[in-house]
């Protein structure tokens, strides 16, 4: 979905009063940090970073998490047309149906929904 209009980007991750947003994370424990604060309206933009943070600070595992927030919680939301990226700064702790989506490491995926 990358080269979208911030409007064709809120029709595409809208879903009624909330919506889904992507996090790329790599690491284990605290490192891999996947309730932060900044989330991608692409998961491919998602994939990006998670690939990234692993090869630039040598962390293990790179995967994406999808997750629902309300558009209540959400603080903000950067249209980053010039580099094909559309980002949520919102409250992590307001996320709803958090899943990891991309290669979903079942043993950290599942210690981590459950945290």
């Amino acid at each position: 979905m990358l080269g979208l209009t911030a409007t064709t980007c809120w029709i595409s991750c809208w879903i009624g009063d909330s919506f889904i947003v992507y996090r790329g994370v790599a690491g284990i424990g605290a490192k891999r940090r996947v309730r932060g604060y900044s989330w991608s309206a692409e998961e491919g933009i998602a994939k990006l970073f998670a690939e990234l943070r692993a090869k630039r600070f040598g962390l293990p595992n790179p995967s994406v998490y999808s997750a629902v927030i309300q558009k209540e919680d959400i603080l903000t939301y950067i249209d980053g047309s010039n580099k094909d990226e559309r980002e949520f700064l919102l409250l992590p702790h307001k996320l709803s149906k958090l899943r990891c989506v991309w290669p979903c490491h079942k043993r950290l995926a599942t210690d981590e929904l459950a945290a």
